[in-house]
């Protein structure tokens, strides 16, 4: 009951391309359209689907955790967490660099930065898919200690990164980068809300084995 069969997740991992290929498309409607409402629509849309899916993967272990009648948790039950929020981490800077690749290069809005952006993001993605394809294997209560310390700075500077684009009105800006600062914060709040449910997920695992 703790531990999710294999092909749910898968179905999950789908539903995350799905949303991606929607909201790629709405935010390139909305620069051709000239409205700043659709991509934020489209940007919006997609963090809500990746937050829901990523509640739906660390839930299970949330009330796992709370049961005392379903017996010990399977022993890959943290490393097996932290792989899937990896790859929905990962999927959240695919979407990044989707985004940024597709509007800035497929539309008539032009800016320096956005190929340079979205090279960025695409890398990160793929050491994220990387990182989650071996951790499994390689689970440690070091890997443990870094995997948290990561995702807390990892977390940190997603909230401050959106506390400044706030703070700086940049969200608010008419200057070619205005679509650019949607995925900015947008991504942001994925990392933030992936990271924060992958800690209480491990912070609720590690209080049930008592380690």
């Amino acid at each position: 009951m703790a531990n999710r069969p294999g092909a749910a997740f898968n179905s999950m991992l789908i539903a995350s391309a799905a949303l991606l290929i929607a909201s790629v498309a709405g935010q390139v409607a909305g620069v051709y359209n000239g409205s700043g409402e659709l991509s934020v629509f489209a940007a919006g849309a997609f963090v809500g689907g990746m937050l829901r899916l990523a509640w739906q993967a660390n839930r299970p272990w949330w009330h796992a955790a709370t049961q005392a009648d379903i017996g010990p948790l399977p022993a890959d039950a943290e490393p097996k967490i932290a792989e899937r929020n990896t790859q929905l981490m990962a999927i959240g800077y695919a979407w990044g660099a989707a985004s940024l690749f597709s509007v800035y290069l497929g539309t008539p809005l032009r800016w320096q930065h956005g190929w340079q952006y979205g090279t960025a993001m695409a890398l990160i993605a793929m050491c994220l898919f990387l990182l989650a394809r071996v951790i499994p294997a390689n689970w440690t209560p070091r890997w443990r200690a870094s995997l948290t310390w990561a995702t807390l700075l990892h977390g940190w500077a997603a909230t401050g990164a959106v506390i400044w684009l706030i703070a700086s009105a940049k969200l608010f800006s008419v200057k070619p980068d205005w679509a650019a600062n949607i995925v900015f914060a947008s991504g942001a709040l994925i990392v933030s809300g992936i990271g924060a449910m992958w800690l209480r997920s491990a912070r609720i695992l590690r209080a049930r084995d008592g380690t």
